[in-house]
């Protein structure tokens, strides 16, 4: 089976849940195509994304994501970075699951494209990773805490799209396909 792991950071600020909700846009998207029968990342995806309505990252946002101003100020725009992402997404072909780490990641995509008046096609090909690993061992986690239950540590930045979806490839090395079929 060929997965496709997503994994995005947004915009975001401290102790203001609702602008976060509502205003939060993508400004990274990373991503592996794991095969998990030969347990092999076969390809990765990254790229900064400009914002659009909070040019300005805040404070909270450059400390957990470790994203700083220049990168996202030197960075495409959605439409454009989406346009890369989906070539890289068929570049997996028709068998390729997507997934992500929790139901965020699906949720604040279709926000962007719907912002960005882009199709959003893949809601209903998605797979919740965490629902799949609480399936098979009994605990719903993050990724972090899942990684050293399994006796891994997390490598490279938390909270940085391409690192977080790397560290959701380790995982499914560990995860029977029989659990992520019955998601499908």
């Amino acid at each position: 089976m060929k997965l496709l792991i997503v994994d995005l950071e947004a915009t975001c600020w401290m102790g203001e849940p609702e602008k976060s909700r509502i205003e939060s846009e993508i400004i990274e998207i990373g991503a592996v195509l794991y095969n998990t029968e030969e347990k092999v990342v076969f390809g990765e995806f990254q790229s900064f994304v400009q914002p659009e309505r909070n040019l300005i990252l805040s404070p909270f946002c450059n400390k957990l994501t470790s994203i700083v101003q220049s990168q996202v100020d030197s960075a495409k725009g959605f439409k454009n970075v989406f346009k890369a992402f989906k070539s890289f997404w068929e570049y997996a072909g028709d068998f390729c699951t997507w997934c992500s780490w929790g139901d965020y990641d699906k949720n604040q995509l279709r926000k962007d494209c719907e912002f960005h008046d882009i199709d959003f096609f893949y809601g209903s090909m998605h797979v919740n990773m965490k629902k799949v690993f609480n399936r098979q061992y009994g605990k719903k986690k993050g990724v972090k805490t899942a990684l050293e239950m399994l006796g891994l540590e997390f490598e490279g930045n938390h909270h940085r799209a391409i690192d977080d979806s790397r560290m959701v490839a380790r995982i499914c090395e560990h995860i029977d396909d029989k659990h992520i079929k019955e998601y499908i």
